[in-house]
């Protein structure tokens, strides 16, 4: 099981590393360039050299050919990724240095540099394979090839700087981030329905004892099979203190077992170390926390006297606002269960009610005074009390976030026109949720 863990820990590391893709792409281009390279010792290139005769031709500037295309695509590589750090540079000042994640790992950056690499290794095997006095037809082949991947090295790069400057688009940055946290709580939905025993196994399941943190970091994943198998193999309950995102301490509580450490093997406590994850960076494929927030960051960030920009807070409150509903109707599991039904883990989740204020509050605060800014927000709390108007949870929450826009931008000294739209936006929203918010 701890080899098992070891290996996920490790796989999931790599694959969600910058360099996956490009590695991927370049080892198959070498697999190609050393395939190429062998056809001399076989009867096909004698075969080749009689069916196509130009292919002799071509060998005979072969150096020079293979030469100036590893030297332009070393040029193109270097000018590409010299955009990148341009946008990236642009991007952190302008939106927010979290977003830098994003835009470098992005699927298609990696593509376009791994075919770079992928070009460059291929002309150099080719170079230290073929001989001045090479007479063998797989040489005009393979740089007929060479020059067939320059050709593409050249379409990625159009296709690069068409990416790249539709990429740091703000509109199409905020749509981005939109939809991959929608597909992350979307998959949420997948599990079985929220426990509500959590709060009583916390209380019940004793002895509980600790086990501090073998790293500071940030722990941001959980490999839920692996430490379910582990407590399942040795009857243990494991609970996770931290919740995904937050910054552990080197030796402060991390999690606690049934079991002390002198009962589990050492095998099994490392398995239950590397089931937890710690990495830097904010990626909304591990957690769909981080696509809230930064959509948070966003319009605080346009909000701000530097951009004074409330049109593109306004896009954030409703992209949020659609991913609130989601939240809403989806069960965020907080207990696993072995193939008996017995609880083997328990970790810590995030509530609606935390998540909200920690978006919306910031918006609110930074946003106060901003007509465009508050009706878009008390539009965004009617929204979510039409979906709350028979269980009612979270009434109180969006009463009171509601009444404090209303008394904000009455107190920023507006025109009475502005006032006059507020109350029949008050009004509208009575009228639609029918006493459900206790607005004046």
């Amino acid at each position: 099981m701890n080899l098992k863990a070891k290996f996920l820990i490790i796989y999931y590391n790599v694959r969600n590393s910058l360099g996956f893709y490009p590695a991927l792409i370049a080892i198959a281009y070498l697999v190609f360039a050393l395939l190429i390279s062998t056809l001399q010792f076989y009867p096909i290139s004698q075969f080749l050299h009689q069916v196509m005769p130009f292919l002799a031709k071509a060998q005979l500037s072969s150096r020079a050919v293979l030469t100036t295309l590893v030297t332009g695509i070393i040029s193109l590589t270097a000018l590409s990724f010299s955009m990148v750090m341009v946008v990236l540079s642009f991007t952190s000042s302008t939106f927010s240095p979290k977003l830098i994640l994003g835009l470098i790992s992005e699927k298609a950056h990696q593509v376009v540099l791994g075919n770079y690499i992928g070009t460059i290794v291929y002309c150099l095997i080719l170079l230290l394979g073929i001989s001045g006095d090479d007479s063998h037809a797989f040489a005009g082949l393979a740089v007929i090839i060479a020059a067939v991947m320059g050709v593409w090295c050249l379409v990625l790069f159009v296709y690069f700087i068409h990416h790249i400057s539709t990429s740091i688009q703000i509109n199409r940055i905020m749509q981005d981030i939109y939809e991959l946290t929608k597909k992350e709580v979307t998959k949420l939905k997948q599990n079985p329905a929220s426990d509500n025993k959590q709060a009583w196994l916390d209380q019940e399941i004793k002895p509980r004892y600790q086990f501090s943190s073998r790293q500071s970091g940030f722990f941001q994943d959980i490999n839920t099979k692996s430490l379910v198998a582990i407590a399942s193999s040795e009857d243990l309950v494991i609970r996770i203190n931290h919740q995904k995102g937050d910054f552990v301490v080197a030796d402060a509580a991390l999690f606690s077992c049934s079991k002390s450490s002198d009962q589990l093997a050492k095998s099994v406590l490392d398995g239950i170390y590397n089931s937890l994850v710690f990495f830097t960076g904010e990626r909304i494929g591990v957690n769909y926390r981080y696509g809230f927030t930064q959509l948070m960051e966003i319009a605080v960030k346009a909000l701000s006297p530097g951009i004074n920009d409330p049109g593109t807070a306004c896009i954030c409150v409703d992209y949020l606002s659609d991913l609130f509903v989601l939240l809403y109707k989806t069960d965020i599991r907080a207990v696993y269960y072995d193939s008996n039904n017995r609880p083997r883990l328990i970790v810590r989740t995030m509530s609606f009610e935390s998540l909200f204020n920690i978006c919306i509050g910031p918006i609110q605060h930074y946003g106060k005074g901003d007509l465009a800014v508050s009706l878009r927000l008390l539009r965004c709390f009617s929204t979510l009390a039409h979906f709350d108007s028979e269980e009612q949870r979270h009434r109180t929450l969006l009463n009171e976030r509601a009444t404090s826009v209303i008394r904000e931008i009455k107190n920023s000294g507006r025109d009475r026109d502005d006032f006059d739209l507020i109350d029949s936006l008050i009004d509208e929203i009575h009228h639609e949720q029918d006493g459900y918010f206790d607005l004046s």
